[in-house]
C-alpha cells in the first residue's frame, strides 16, 4: 500500500481513478508508516479500508449496573472506511457489525448509482478523518465531497456531505442497515468482498424516531456468528439488545426500503416505505432520502 499513496502530514493521500491507483504529487518530504489495517485485498485499491477507531469507553454503551458483569471484556469498536465510499460497523464485543452506511444519488431520468461505484476517487486521511472527492462519466456536472470521522465522546461517527451540480430530480439518498452481528474479520473468511445482503438484514428491527432519526434494535440468538464468542456482552448479558442510532440535519423523509432491492440504488429507493414517529419494522433497512445536496 505505502507504493500506491503518498503520506501527508497526519496520514496519506492518493486517487482511484476508473480502478487504478495514481498516486498524487509529493509535497512534503513526510516518511511516516502509511497504515494498511484490514488491506487484504491488496491488489484492488477500491477494496483497501481505513479503520477509524472509537472511544473504547464502556460507559458510552452500557450502564453501570452491566458494566459490573463486564469488567473482563475489552471493547474496541471501529467504523471500516472503505476507499471506495461505503462504511461497515463492527461493535467489537458489544455485537460485531451493526450494519453498513451507504450513500447513492438517484433520479427518475438521471442515471443512479451508489457511490461506492463511482469511477474517480480521490482520498486523503488525516488525523482520524477519511475525506473523499469523487467524479463520473454517468454524473458529467456533478462533484461529490465527503468526510467521516470518529467521534470523541461516542461509540460512533459522524459524516458530512456536499453535492455540487445536481439538477431537478436528482436526490441524494443513504441507508443503514444489516447486522449481521459477526466480527468483521470473521465475516472475512467467508465473505471476501465484505458484501452487504438482504439476510444480513433479517433480524433487524428499525424504529424511526421523529422526522430524522431511527434506532436499529438487534437482539442476539444462539446461531449468530458473534455468539461463539464467549466476551461477547450478549453472552455475559443474556437479556440485552444492541441499539444504534443514526440521523442526520437535512433528511426531508426517513422510512424502511426493502433490502432485497439493494443492487440499484434507484430499486432500493422506489421500495421505500415512507414514515412517521415510532412506526417500526423487521427485515427491513433504514432509508433517508436529504433536503438536497
Amino acid at each position: 500500500m505505502s507504493s500506491q499513496y503518498v503520506p501527508i502530514i497526519g496520514g496519506y493521500a492518493g486517487e482511484i481513478l476508473e480502478g487504478t491507483v495514481v498516486p498524487v504529487a509529493r509535497t512534503t518530504d513526510i516518511e511516516s508508516e502509511i497504515p494498511n489495517d484490514y488491506n487484504w485485498s491488496t491488489d484492488n485499491p477500491r477494496k483497501h479500508c481505513r479503520p477509524l477507531y472509537m472511544p473504547c469507553d464502556k460507559q458510552n454503551v452500557w450502564e453501570p449496573a452491566e458494566l459490573a458483569l463486564l469488567e473482563r471484556m475489552a471493547f474496541r469498536p471501529f467504523a471500516a472506511a472503505f476507499h471506495e465510499p461505503r462504511f461497515i460497523y463492527d461493535f467489537h464485543n458489544a455485537g460485531g457489525i451493526l450494519g453498513s452506511l451507504r450513500l447513492a444519488i438517484v433520479g427518475h431520468i438521471s442515471t443512479s448509482k451508489w457511490l461506492h461505484e463511482w469511477e474517480n476517487i480521490r482520498i486523503s486521511y488525516v488525523d482520524g478523518c477519511l475525506e473523499y472527492v469523487l467524479d463520473d462519466r454517468d454524473f458529467p456536472m456533478v462533484t461529490v465531497k465527503l468526510a467521516i470521522c470518529s467521534l470523541g465522546e461516542a461509540s460512533g461517527t459522524i459524516l458530512r456531505i456536499a453535492v455540487v451540480g445536481m439538477v431537478a430530480d436528482m436526490r441524494l439518498i443513504w441507508m443503514f442497515g444489516g447486522a449481521v452481528s459477526d466480527l468483521m474479520d470473521h465475516q472475512y473468511k467467508y465473505n471476501k468482498e465484505m458484501a452487504l445482503t438482504p439476510e444480513h438484514a433479517e433480524h433487524d428491527r428499525i424504529e424511526i424516531k421523529g422526522i430524522s432519526a431511527f434506532t436499529l434494535l438487534r437482539d442476539f440468538r444462539e446461531d449468530d456468528p458473534s455468539m461463539k464468542f464467549e466476551m461477547m456482552a450478549a453472552n455475559l448479558l443474556p437479556a440485552w439488545s444492541a441499539k444504534v442510532t443514526g440521523g442526520g440535519t437535512s433528511i426531508r423523509r426517513i422510512g424502511f426500503a426493502d433490502a432485497n432491492a439493494l443492487a440499484s440504488p434507484l430499486d432500493f429507493w422506489r421500495s421505500a416505505e415512507w414514515s412517521e414517529q415510532g412506526e417500526m419494522r423487521q427485515g427491513r433497512m433504514a432509508i433517508c432520502e436529504t433536503v438536497d445536496g
